[in-house]
């Protein structure tokens, strides 16, 4: 069967064994992953593997117990960045058709931001994909969650209106960011994907564009 540049067949094996790297109670998760001639490396303590979409194939094998989202999320932040785009921290929110993006690392709100926008539509609480559309880009829901798993799954896009990072404060204010903070703020807030020169550059690239594209502020 031909499987086109877009697709990928991964095989997938559950196989006993020793953890591929080691934890304990308590440890934080880590995920490691680069790119290499085009394939894509992944190790996580239950979980390796590697994709390649060159060839349409790709590998995943777990020690029992084990779950694909974190190769699934892996993928996702490779493959945009491939595109043009980014797979960024941050609760996506559409609101009368335009796409708002709160950004930031765990505790600084995103899930908060969720849950007080059921009204409108949520694309996550945790992450989402931006992409270019011309001279705009483009907010897009994708299927993983973080701290608000009941939210619903939403397969929906909208054009980017605004970049926001939630800041915890006694006041209500919206500050404007500069250009130089606002690439920092974005880069810190893309995973997987910044492990090497090469990658880390195009991401900030790539933030440099959407910073001067899409307005970003700092929401007190």
């Amino acid at each position: 069967t031909t499987v086109s540049r877009d697709q990928l067949r991964v095989q997938v094996r559950v196989e006993s064994g020793s953890p591929f790297i080691p934890f304990g109670k308590g440890q934080p998760l880590v995920i490691d992953s680069s790119l290499h001639d085009g394939r894509v490396e992944f190790t996580s303590h239950l979980e390796t593997g590697w994709a390649d979409w060159g060839i349409g194939q790709g590998a995943l094998v777990m020690r029992p117990g084990a779950e694909p989202e974190n190769f699934l999320r892996v993928l996702y932040a490779w493959r945009l960045l491939r595109e043009g785009g980014l797979l960024l921290h941050a609760c996506g929110v559409i609101h009368q058709r335009r796409g708002y993006v709160f950004f930031g690392p765990s505790g600084s709100g995103k899930t908060t931001i969720a849950r007080l926008s059921l009204e409108d539509t949520v694309l996550s609480d945790d992450l989402v994909a931006l992409k270019r559309g011309g001279s705009t880009w483009r907010v897009f829901g994708v299927p993983f969650r973080g701290d608000f798993p009941e939210a619903p799954r939403t397969n929906d896009s909208a054009e980017l209106a605004g970049l926001y990072m939630p800041v915890k404060s006694t006041e209500h204010k919206l500050e404007d960011v500069s250009a130089p903070e606002a690439v920092a703020r974005l880069s810190a807030c893309v995973p997987f994907v910044m492990g090497s020169p090469s990658s880390a550059g195009e991401v900030m690239g790539n933030c440099a564009d959407l910073a001067r594209r899409v307005p970003v502020r700092a929401l007190s």
